[in-house]
Parts: C-alpha cells; structure tokens; sequence
C-alpha cells in the first residue's frame, strides 16, 4: 500500500522539491503530470499557481487557486495567494474579497490581514488600515515573527 502512495504521489512530492530548489519548469511539469494522475489533488493546483505567479502568468495562476478553491473551499492558502495575485493586478475590490475570506477561514493569518491594511491605504480607509495593521502585528507577535512585527508598526507609524 505505501508503495501504491507513493506512486500515486511522486510526481507531487518532485513537484515540490523542483519548486524548492528554483527549477520552475520541471515542477509545473510535475504538479500537472500530478493532475494528471488524480484531478482532485487541490495542492497540486495551488503549488503550480504559485509558480505561475511567481513566473508572472497571473491569470494561469488565478485558474490553478480557483481550481485548488473547487475542490477545497476551505484551503485558504489559495485564497489568500489569489488575494494577492488580485492585489497585483491592482484589483482591489476582488483582491478584498479573497483575503476577507481567508480570515473568516483562519482568523489567525496575519499576512491577510497585512495586505488588507495595505489595501485599505490604497483606498484612503484609514480606520480599516490601522484595524488590519494591528490585527496583523498582534499575531505577528504572538507568533514570534518580530520581523513582520516590526515591519508592521513602522507602517503604522508612517501611515499616522
């Protein structure tokens, strides 16, 4: 049976590991040959969205997270991660929309909450701003990340 899962999955699992060391090609070749294989697998969808948007194929990227988002509506890594391809197309309103999701889905996603207060600058909502930057720095510091926690105050104090 391991055996049997492996196989099922080793296009998957050297997807991931092509993604970690930079080889973005063979990875999208191996999350698709995963489709492939089971089109069922959400993470297959997400992990070659993000390479896509990393590769600057944004609407590719936007259809792998919608994909990933069909199968697991609850996967709110996609959501976030089409949040912020959104947020990159200065699509701000659809931009809201997902990363809204995403903190309904995990209320502890700081990064979410980070980019909507970046949004909410954008569009000149200054109380939304200062309720997401805090929101954000909180769980940055409560998660131990005193860089983002930094990084977030010196906002807040730019932004006053």
């Amino acid at each position: 049976m391991f055996q049997h899962l492996w196989v099922r999955h080793r296009y998957y699992n050297r997807g991931l590991i092509y993604k970690d060391f930079g080889q973005f090609k063979k990875a999208i070749d191996d999350f698709s040959q995963a489709i492939l294989i089971n089109p069922n697998l959400a993470a297959a969808y997400h992990n070659r969205g993000g390479i896509l948007f990393n590769l600057e194929q944004k609407e590719a990227a936007i259809k792998d997270f919608n994909r990933a988002l069909e199968i697991n509506p609850n996967l709110f890594e996609s959501c976030f991660a089409r949040g912020i391809v959104y947020y990159s197309m200065d699509n701000f309103t659809l931009a809201l929309v997902d990363l809204n999701k995403t903190t309904t889905i995990n209320q502890e996603y700081a990064d979410a909450y980070w980019y909507k207060g970046l949004i909410y600058c954008v569009l000149n909502d200054r109380f939304q701003a200062g309720e997401n930057f805090n929101r954000a720095a909180v769980l940055y510091k409560q998660q131990g990340d005193l860089i983002k926690y930094k990084q977030v105050q010196d906002e807040i104090k730019n932004f006053k």
